[in-house]
């Protein structure tokens, strides 16, 4: 089953010309028919197929405008240039790991991990890791996610709380602000009959860390 057309990609290649008001308002049913009902369906149907290694997953993913925040972001353009939707356990504003989906005519991403963590739940992921480091190391290590994602990714603190620095040395992604995983896929893949289990299985190689840093918020 195909999900995605050309005019997909062609919305998007033409919204990078013309990311204004007026044209997205003429294009609007371009936009409902060609990018935001078949994202809705595929991300639907991709709920249900990451339910089948992570039963945990809610099945109505959550779905990000195409319009830009710009209350806070003044000089962003007033549409983004992709499709993207996350994929929880609860609440999608929780902070438990999560899976995640973008796609633009220039590429897909896919991956996940958690991305915004306070600062309580940094210290809760660090202590978890801590306690639990040889199994992390495992996981972290394991070669098809270092194939598929090449390590885990985010900006770093400085500082850390003086009772993570000893076991830092040993796993310095200790220090991560963030503990997230992305890999890129060519755009092409949209219109290609095999998008759905290239994406499933792509996330499915992070199932065991989200498994893992999940535990942390028991």
């Amino acid at each position: 089953m195909g999900f995605f057309s050309n005019e997909f990609l062609e919305f998007f290649e033409e919204l990078k010309h013309h990311n204004d008001t007026d044209w997205f308002d003429e294009h609007r049913d371009d936009y409902v028919q060609h990018v935001r009902e078949p994202f809705k369906t595929f991300s639907q149907l991709l709920a249900l197929k990451i339910q089948e290694f992570d039963e945990l997953i809610d099945p109505s993913p959550h779905r990000y405008r195409i319009n830009h925040n710009r209350r806070f972001y003044p000089d962003r353009p007033p549409y983004k240039l992709h499709k993207a939707a996350s994929f929880h356990v609860g609440s999608w504003k929780s902070q438990q790991p999560s899976y995640y989906i973008e796609f633009s005519s220039d590429y897909i991403v896919v991956g996940g991990g958690m991305y915004r963590l306070s600062t309580s739940n940094k210290d809760r992921i660090r202590q978890h890791i801590a306690w639990n480091y040889e199994t992390f190391l495992e996981l972290e290590s394991d070669a098809d996610f270092q194939t598929t994602y090449h390590g885990i990714k985010g900006e770093r603190n400085k500082r850390i709380p003086a009772e993570f620095r000893g076991i830092a040395e040993e796993v310095p992604v200790i220090y991560n602000k963030q503990f997230y995983y992305t890999t890129d896929l060519p755009a092409e893949l949209l219109l290609s009959q095999k998008l759905m289990d290239v994406v499933a299985d792509h996330l499915a190689v992070i199932h065991p860390l989200n498994e893992f840093f999940r535990r942390a918020f028991v």
